[in-house]
């Protein structure tokens, strides 16, 4: 069990809102066999990168369930946001995330999104509720987050992903050429990043 305190949207630090989504630290990887990045997760005892040891899907079978929820007008699922001790925040549940980013483009910022926030940098865990984003009625339901958000704590205490390998949400998106396709064309900066077609 999980000593954990609710904390009230005004006390988040007012940046989080403005926060870009893409430009957080996304736990999965898709990458280079010899990339520094794939060492690393490989290191996590994941057997497969592509969205976590759990799954073995393809990419093309991946994009196709992260564009369902992009496209379903009802779909709003919270991004959970871990703030772990090395300072950086995770986001700890990737399709979701990428969903939103195929719906609203690169700029897309936390404050267009459902999103909560579970700080374990203390003793104490803080979850962050923001606009009604989870329901902390229930102690069992605060208990899997907390749980959740630990193991992305768990692989930081690991030194798995030292900072100098910055890995974001975004950097993910630029490897799966439809999501990225998509996000691309609605994004205003233009950018361009090479894809990479993997067989993993």
């Amino acid at each position: 069990m999980y000593e954990y305190r609710i904390a009230e949207q005004h006390e988040l630090p007012s940046y989080f809102y403005g926060l870009r989504l893409g430009t957080l630290e996304c736990k999965h990887v898709v990458s280079r066999l010899n990339s520094d990045i794939y060492k690393a997760s490989l290191l996590v005892g994941y057997k497969w990168v592509v969205l976590g040891s759990h799954r073995s899907g393809s990419l093309l079978s991946e994009e196709q369930v992260i564009a369902g929820m992009a496209q379903d007008g009802s779909f709003n699922r919270p991004v959970r946001l871990v703030w772990a001790s090395d300072g950086r925040l995770w986001v700890d549940n990737t399709h979701t995330s990428l969903a939103y980013m195929r719906r609203y483009g690169v700029s897309c910022r936390l404050w267009q999104v459902p999103f909560y926030v579970v700080d374990t940098r203390g003793h104490v865990l803080v979850v962050y509720q923001v606009r009604g984003a989870v329901d902390t009625r229930l102690d069992s339901n605060v208990q899997a987050l907390c749980a959740a958000s630990m193991d992305v704590q768990q692989r930081v205490l690991r030194s798995v992903r030292p900072t100098r390998l910055k890995w974001s949400l975004f950097d993910l998106a630029c490897e799966f050429e439809n999501v990225y396709t998509e996000i691309s064309r609605k994004g205003k900066e233009g950018l361009i990043v090479p894809i990479i077609d993997l067989a993993i």
